[in-house]
């Protein structure tokens, strides 16, 4: 008999513990869900062009353009892809899905962090990061980065094209 009772004890106290679980995420939700729709977040989507920029790939100093489109977003997450190019000049190639190059595009995926000043990016299949700032609704500050063999750093002011 003592195995049944503390069989049923052992059930009771499992449906408390799923009780319990369940009433703190739906506590979480309810408290997390106003918060999100407060903080206004920025729409992150559409067409976004950043001026040449100087960086360094592998030590050495290249110019950097950069462009973006922000296809898709839902609450702070958000996906894109880059389009990008080096400077034939500088006689140093990035590297993108596994093959040095001078110009390519990468897709992504974003966050804005929970202040919805700052964001980060990450490629898909890469080592590529983005972090950035909102100078405005309009104006990004990216600085970006990459590891690895053809370890890369590099700055952007982006802005918003107009019709977006």
């Amino acid at each position: 008999m003592r195995g049944v009772t503390d069989g049923k004890r052992s059930a009771a106290r499992a449906r408390r513990r799923l009780a319990w679980v369940g009433a703190t995420a739906a506590f979480a939700t309810l408290a997390i869900a106003p918060g999100l729709q407060a903080q206004g977040l920025p729409d992150m989507t559409g067409n976004w062009a950043c001026p040449r920029d100087e960086g360094l790939i592998r030590g050495e100093p290249i110019a950097w353009t950069l462009s973006f489109e922000v296809d898709w977003q839902e609450g702070r997450f958000f996906t894109g892809t880059y389009y990008w190019s080096v400077d034939e000049a500088h006689g140093v190639m990035e590297q993108s899905g596994g093959e040095a190059t001078l110009s390519g595009e990468v897709r992504f995926q974003g966050v804005i962090e929970w202040d919805a000043q700052r964001f980060v990016m990450v490629d898909f299949g890469d080592t590529g990061v983005v972090q950035g700032t909102f100078a405005n609704p309009d104006t990004l500050q990216l600085i970006g980065y990459e590891a690895g063999e053809h370890a890369l750093v590099a700055a952007a002011l982006c802005v918003r094209l107009a019709g977006n």
